[in-house]
């Protein structure tokens, strides 16, 4: 059974999580709702970086929630890739 992980990072040192789980062929749902600004940034540029090693993607369904897919995960709906 595929699990999904969702974070609602606090702050950067929350990103080895999200970048653990990709690792593990794992999708993640981001929730920056509570994230300050210049750490959501920070966080949004490493997991990027992640992201792009396993060859998967990043997906913005709203300006503060994100999802992180490996590369055997794909998404439908009206999320667009970032």
């Amino acid at each position: 059974m595929k699990k999904i992980n969702t974070l609602k990072p606090k702050s950067f040192d929350d990103v080895q999580l999200a970048a653990e789980s990709l690792r593990n062929q794992m999708p993640v749902i981001l929730n920056f709702e509570q994230t300050d600004p210049k750490e959501k940034k920070r966080f949004i540029d490493f997991i990027s970086g992640s992201v792009k090693a396993i060859k998967g993607d990043i997906y913005m369904v709203s300006d503060d929630v994100y999802v992180c897919a490996p590369v055997n995960v794909t998404l439908d709906g009206d999320q667009k890739k970032k």
